[in-house]
């Protein structure tokens, strides 16, 4: 289980939005992604709520460290990321690191529609020991819309800390799935879309603003599945 590829295609997205970030793009991902997608199904109904619409399912597993070489390549890429990647930080995350899948329906994104809000996995204000987002996409080709999204607000990709003051107000006045939209439009630009297809991994900073890529109208026979893990 959760071993690579042979096949593995990667392909670099240099320049995204204002502030030229990069993301990576893997596809061909797993060997056996229909064994992976088969035990998160099996799963899903031992889920936990976070903060995001739907549930999440976690298990501990050594076998997750079958894809740590490949990553070990990437993300220690400092001409593409532009910047070092802590060592220290980034084995302690693969230490701690365990099987976690996102699954999100039509019926969470209306009901939680504040999850629909970029945000970032660390924060300089709030930190987290997390240097990298990836997120494993496991629909199946019919199945598949939407993707991972980066945005900015107010110009900025980064933010110091997280939108309290624009949560809250969404939270008090229990805004709806068209209010969050019509805040999203007007106070957030979106600057690429890393799209989903079957078997895709997508690696991205987790000190970038970014939020599933989600409409009302999606996933509303079958759920948007979607593993993650943090570096």
């Amino acid at each position: 289980m959760f071993e690579l590829s042979d096949e593995l295609d990667i392909t670099v997205v240099s320049d995204i939005g204002i502030d030229k970030k990069s993301a990576f793009i893997i596809d061909n991902f797993y060997k056996d992604p229909d064994a992976v997608r088969f035990i998160s199904i099996r799963g899903q109904g031992g889920g936990m709520s976070g903060g995001m619409p739907g549930n999440r399912v976690c298990f501990p597993t050594n076998e997750i460290r079958n894809i740590k070489p490949l990553f070990d390549q990437i993300c220690f890429d400092e001409d593409i990321w532009g910047r070092p990647t802590d060592k220290d930080k980034y084995e302690s995350a693969w230490g701690n690191a365990s099987y976690m899948c996102n699954f999100i329906t039509s019926e969470s994104i209306v009901e939680m529609p504040g999850g629909l809000i970029p945000h970032q996995d660390t924060y300089e204000l709030d930190p987290h020991p997390n240097q990298f987002g990836v997120v494993i996409y496991l629909n199946v080709p019919e199945e598949c819309n939407g993707g991972t999204s980066i945005w900015s607000y107010n110009g900025q990709m980064t933010v110091k800390d997280k939108l309290h003051d624009l949560l809250s107000k969404l939270e008090r006045e229990k805004a709806t799935y068209e209010e969050v939209q019509e805040v999203m439009s007007s106070s957030f630009n979106k600057e690429h879309v890393l799209e989903m297809k079957y078997n895709r991994a997508v690696v991205y900073p987790t000190d970038i603003l970014h939020s599933a890529e989600l409409k009302s109208e999606w996933f509303k026979e079958y759920p948007r599945i979607a593993q993650v893990l943090f570096l």
